[in-house]
């Protein structure tokens, strides 16, 4: 009974110590209470978004060709109908395009001539593809661009074409 005495005796005593605390640099014990100092911080994560904005610039020089030339209407007196013949050259052949980028993305340019149905003159680009790079921040005449040059060729009579006609398109595509 001794032994159980003692061993309550000693539990009881073990209880009135003190116990030993350890805490971070930044604390304070202030008598009976203890005080703390806990720097707290944050990182920021977050995914940047860059939506895709299209600037593009398409100019075009004079659309309009010159076709000087003479015509000989020749009478067939069987058929009541004029035979024509006609000689000339394009004394305005040709036509430049530039497509700019502007975006913040790159682009692809396609370009085609497409001729009327009814005429005799065909056209040509000198450039029918081309990827432009996405501009630069802050660089604004350093912009990508593209130059294409339209060639029309063709013996046109006046009958088909007397002042002005439309003879075709260009389609400029930019994906």
């Amino acid at each position: 009974m001794k032994k159980v005495f003692a061993v309550m005796i000693f539990a009881v005593f073990v209880q009135c110590l003190g116990c030993a605390a350890f805490a971070a640099e930044n604390s304070t014990n202030i008598g009976e209470k203890y005080f703390a100092e806990i720097e707290v911080s944050a990182a920021w994560s977050f995914a940047e978004k860059t939506p895709a904005v299209y600037g593009i610039d398409i100019a075009w020089s004079n659309m309009t060709f010159v076709y000087s030339g003479e015509e000989t209407k020749l009478w067939d007196p069987k058929t009541h109908t004029y035979d024509v013949e006609s000689k000339g050259e394009w004394k305005e052949f040709s036509a430049e395009i530039t497509v700019t980028n502007h975006s913040n993305i790159s682009v692809s340019v396609e370009m085609e001539y497409v001729p009327e149905d009814k005429t005799c003159i065909t056209g040509s680009l000198s450039k029918n593809f081309a990827v432009l790079e996405a501009g630069k921040e802050g660089d604004y005449a350093g912009a990508d661009f593209v130059t294409a040059t339209l060639y029309i060729s063709g013996n046109p009579s006046s009958s088909d074409y007397f002042g002005g006609e439309k003879i075709g398109t260009v389609k400029i595509i930019v994906k």
